[in-house]
């Protein structure tokens, strides 16, 4: 006799080897490059050190448990997101879905057949603005956000420091491309529950990694290529890192990186502005607004003189 006990228990065991097939593919293209190396790990409690050897000097940093007294990463999980809001909407590849739904969907198959969407893009102050306490103290690694426009007159406010996206996503789940952040943004992945993993490669690989003519910040090679289609990326240095719940790793801008959540994965990101990178991030803001000739020069202006003024406030301590 077919039960619903049976029904379910053959469902997981069918999504459970798609799981694994996808893991196992995604990581295939990568474990094929033999050029590896882990990502270099800062204590948490060595900021000066974190600033001057690596985001200075464009590096990227894994910081074990820097945010461990955070209180979402012991309130933070599937089933508490289900309980307490999931009756809330989510955008999920282009489609609107309740929370619970593809929470549910998260230990099974979805309706097509394929596995899970991965949530991403979602402003936590847009979905969950009640949950942002819960991602306090702010560390030192980021604290001096720029984004945060406190320097800069509000019609040129570009972005909005803090401002914390949400990743969520079941194993086997990742970013569809590898890619690099635009407008030169540096990045932090922080892990609140479960793990992930991720490769980093650095910006002089891009002529190995395929670029889109289009989109030069995606490359063209699929999560789940064969090496064999794409023979540059044997040229490639990968700087692998797994996050647990309390890590994070720091990307500087430029570095293109893979994503896999080797299990069902929780985080938050944000992007960072400071000295390293305000000319390159404002020059290229600028270029993106619709502005004239006059006033593109006028707004590039203004915002290093913005930037030069900032940065001697921290430096010295004054205004």
């Amino acid at each position: 006799m077919i039960t619903r006990d049976t029904v379910e228990r053959s469902e997981l065991i069918v999504w459970t080897s798609r799981r694994d097939a996808r893991i196992r593919k995604m990581s295939e293209i990568l474990h094929s490059i033999n050029r590896r190396r882990p990502v270099p790990t800062v204590r948490a409690d060595s900021v000066q050190e974190f600033q001057e050897q690596f985001k200075l000097k464009g590096l990227p940093a894994l910081i074990p448990g820097v945010v461990a007294d955070w209180p979402a990463i012991q309130r933070w999980s599937p089933d508490f997101f289900r309980d307490r809001f999931g009756d809330r909407q989510v955008t999920l590849d282009g489609q609107l879905h309740m929370l619970a739904d593809f929470l549910g969907n998260c230990h099974g198959t979805a309706q097509n057949g394929s596995t899970t969407p991965y949530l991403r893009q979602t402003k936590i102050r847009d979905l969950f603005p009640e949950e942002l306490p819960q991602l306090q103290p702010t560390p030192p690694h980021w604290r001096s956000n720029w984004l945060d426009g406190s320097h800069v007159p509000a019609r040129l406010r570009t972005s909005t420091a803090h401002n914390y996206e949400i990743l969520m996503g079941d194993a086997g789940t990742s970013f569809p491309t590898i890619h690099y952040d635009t407008l030169h943004l540096h990045a932090f992945v922080i892990q609140i529950f479960g793990r992930k993993k991720i490769s980093l490669m650095a910006p002089h690989e891009s002529s190995n990694l395929y670029p889109n003519p289009e989109r030069p910040n995606k490359s063209t090679v699929p999560i789940d290529a064969a090496i064999a289609d794409y023979p540059l990326l044997r040229n490639v240095t990968l700087y692998d890192a797994e996050l647990a719940p309390g890590d994070a790793i720091f990307i500087p801008w430029g570095w293109w990186h893979a994503v896999i959540n080797p299990e069902l994965s929780i985080a938050v990101t944000l992007n960072l502005a400071d000295r390293t990178n305000w000319k390159e991030y404002t020059t290229d803001w600028v270029s993106r607004q619709d502005f004239g000739p006059v006033k593109k020069v006028l707004a590039a202006r203004i915002l290093q003189v913005c930037g030069w003024l900032r940065a001697s406030r921290e430096q010295y301590g004054s205004g």
